[in-house]
């Protein structure tokens, strides 16, 4: 239980420190990783039952996928993301993020990023929660299903302070 409020502090001492405010929700995902706590463990609603708002996702539950998904590549270069904006996927189209973390690990010994995804904001529904992977040289391939066009947040999950990020999801 202590991991659960300790994930819980960070998630909310980086939206203080970027600023942001909004309801915090139910994650739509299930944490795969052995010995953390699993954002779902962090909230008992769900992000209509919290807020009255509308499940982030339910805007591509009827829309088919169209092409080929687009490949985005990401790294991380000393504790941050190579990039604080990811641009390229479509309203409601699968979407791929080749991840490679290039972190050696640090003097406490972490290493392990990964790439989350919130609706909104730091403090919005968690749309994609991904597996952590260790480095120097740990490669992942994130296959993100289609999310609904506008502005949503990345984050490392272990580090959301300060590897953090837009994601901007064009209409068409």
């Amino acid at each position: 239980m202590h991991a659960k409020f300790k994930r819980l502090s960070v998630l909310i001492a980086a939206a203080l420190l970027a600023g942001c405010s909004g309801a915090a929700g139910t994650p739509l995902g299930a944490d795969s990783s052995a010995g953390r706590a699993s954002h779902a463990d962090m909230a008992s609603s769900t992000p209509s039952e919290a807020s009255g708002s509308v499940d982030p996702m339910a805007a591509c539950q009827d829309v088919a996928p169209e092409g080929e998904p687009v490949e985005i590549s990401i790294e991380t270069v000393s504790f941050a993301f190579d990039t604080e904006v990811i641009e390229g996927p479509r309203h409601c189209q699968p979407f791929i993020i080749n991840f490679t973390n290039n972190d050696v690990p640090n003097d406490l010994g972490t290493n392990k990023h990964d790439i989350d995804i919130r609706a909104e904001n730091v403090l919005g529904p968690l749309l994609v929660d991904n597996e952590l992977v260790g480095g120097p040289g740990g490669n992942i391939r994130y296959e993100i299903p289609g999310l609904p066009a506008g502005e949503h947040y990345f984050y490392c999950s272990e580090h959301a302070g300060v590897m953090n990020g837009t994601l901007i999801v064009a209409d068409e």
